[in-house]
């Protein structure tokens, strides 16, 4: 189990930066007589969760020496101690000295700047001293003859040294103690300001960010930052988070900006160096022509500088993201001209002002080069000829050249009957026909820069009752004439009137041509399926 639990803390390394445990000491020192026993406590703070941590690994002079489900451990020999927690790198090393002297100096195991710490001078229990004296790189610091206690107050980097204690015996014996060397350590270093600009144009958003980093073995204290200008005036009151956003920022915001860190217990306040922030009067295309840009059309750049006094001198650049950025040209106007734009004029264009020292650059600003719409060409398709009353067609609106999307438009006698944009060049209108549907046809087509019409197409439509003749007779009542064979109702549903047999039956009564009936003539029979053009009238012969 515990191999596994060391591929995960590998990878989870990868991840993020996993702190050290901190090994804490109980009594806090790190020199004790032999026999006495140390109680180690292997310190995970907030990083990791201890409802979730099963397992503690102990390790001496770099071998595993034992496992532990809780935190702490308890020692009694010379040498180096790490500790591991199932999730994390192993800790620091703690070195521990168990003497056989009768006398020692015992010191914690870190000192901080600005942190109080005390040096203990401790004789065994059967060793009676007068007296004891601390010395620091041989040289008498302390004499006390009623506490072996020697304090540092508020530590810095004057603290360092080696120190021993000489203790007088009774019989005015003298006795010396180990040597320990004492090492301040700097709790933070001094803080370094950064911005994500150091040249930011007006109206930017600039990240301030006060960086520095807490001793490892100091996990739980806790810092606070502070952001000053040149003015000494305060950008924001004492806070947790090392960053300050300024989301928009003026030209007279420009200046030297830095930072404090500081910490309550111990009192400790850091300063960082001073930042030069310079911000730039924003210099921007403005387009002369509408947007968007079209392919033979003259474009008028802008390149416009506010609070810069005149004259400037102002080069154009074209970015080539393979290549160094090309410069198209230099003067003191601030307007540059493209008579006619090409489609390989498309691209990335920025400019830059200059006076004396001073350089402004303006944003990059895309131009996309469009093609105008060409004529357009409008077809008709129909399933068959001739055009009948209630056949589908289909008008198609059709542009060979333009960058989508295009509006296409279909009209009849300059009425408007449809309009779609898309992302092609071809469009399409479908309608089923009736009678009022004859007429003429045009689509237009427009992606931007005027509506471009098409050709004109006619279409003439049929009604599929229209009669074919003109003579006409009155229908003779049943009354007046006996006929062999019944007619059929002419609102028969199942009259199919695309049978030119059944033109007939769409016709009024009075249109029909009944022909003299003899008595000796055979019964005529209806055939089922005629072979008669749709254009044949009917004729005498089909009708008694």
């Amino acid at each position: 189990p515990w191999q596994e639990l060391l591929v995960l803390t590998l990878n989870c390394h990868y991840l993020t930066t996993a702190p050290k445990p901190v090994i804490s000491l109980h009594p806090p020192w790190t020199t004790f007589f032999q026999g006495e026993i140390v109680t180690l406590t292997c310190n995970t703070f907030r990083f990791y969760a201890p409802e979730k941590i099963k397992l503690y690994r102990w390790y001496f002079e770099e071998e595993i020496q034992t496992e532990t489900p809780g935190n702490t451990h308890e020692v009694h020999e010379t040498g180096k101690y790490k500790c591991q927690a199932q999730d994390s790198p192993p800790s620091d090393a703690v070195h521990l000295f168990f003497s056989s002297a009768n006398l020692i100096l015992q010191a914690p195991l870190y000192v901080f700047e600005k942190e109080s710490a005390v040096l203990r001078c401790r004789a065994k229990a059967d060793t009676v001293l007068n007296a004891v004296t601390l010395y620091k790189h041989g040289e008498i610091l302390a004499v006390d003859q009623q506490n072996s206690d020697f304090p540092i107050l508020q530590a810095d980097l004057k603290d360092n040294g080696e120190y021993r204690c000489i203790g007088l015996k009774k019989d005015n014996e003298t006795i010396s103690s180990n040597a320990v060397k004492i090492e301040v350590r700097e709790l933070f270093p001094s803080p370094v300001l950064k911005a994500s600009s150091t040249q930011p144009t007006e109206e930017d958003a600039v990240t301030l960010t006060c960086e520095t980093q807490l001793s490892s073995q100091r996990p739980d204290v806790q810092l606070q930052f502070l952001f000053l200008r040149d003015d000494a005036s305060e950008w924001s009151s004492w806070r947790q988070s090392p960053e300050l956003q300024i989301f928009t920022i003026r030209r007279e915001n420009s200046g030297s900006y830095w930072c404090e860190a500081r910490t309550a217990t111990p009192p400790l306040k850091k300063q960082s160096q001073k930042l030069q922030i310079n911000v730039q009067s924003e210099c921007q295309w403005i387009l002369r022509l509408a947007k968007p840009v079209f392919e033979g059309k003259e474009l008028v750049l802008i390149c416009s500088v506010s609070g810069v006094p005149r004259p400037v001198t102002v080069s154009w650049y074209k970015e080539r993201w393979w290549r160094k950025d090309t410069e198209l040209g230099m003067s003191s106007r601030t307007e540059f001209k493209i008579p006619a734009v090409e489609r390989s004029e498309a691209g990335e264009y920025y400019c830059v002002a200059r006076k004396n020292h001073l350089s402004f650059r303006s944003k990059t600003v895309t131009i996309h080069v469009r093609v105008p719409v060409s004529r357009p060409v409008l077809t008709l398709s129909t399933p068959r000829t001739p055009t009948l009353e209630g056949q589908t067609v289909s008008l198609h609106c059709e542009a060979q050249r333009g960058s989508p999307p295009i509006l296409y438009q279909f009209y009849r006698e300059d009425v408007a009957l449809e309009s779609r944009s898309v992302p092609s060049k071809k469009a399409s209108f479908r309608f089923s026909l009736t009678v009022e549907h004859s007429g003429n046809y045009f689509c237009k087509a427009d992606n931007g820069l005027g509506a471009q019409r098409s050709n004109t197409v006619s279409l003439s439509v049929r009604g599929k009752c229209e009669p074919n003749y003109s003579t006409t007779r009155h229908r003779p009542s049943p009354a007046s004439s006996s006929l062999p064979f019944t007619l059929p109702s002419f609102h028969d549903s199942k009259v199919h009137t695309d049978d030119p047999l059944n033109t007939m039956a769409c016709l009024p009564f009075h249109t029909i041509h009944p022909l003299p009936y003899t008595h000796a003539a055979a019964p005529l029979t209806r055939p089922q399926h005629s072979t008669l053009p749709s254009s044949t009238p009917p004729t005498s012969s089909l009708i008694a």
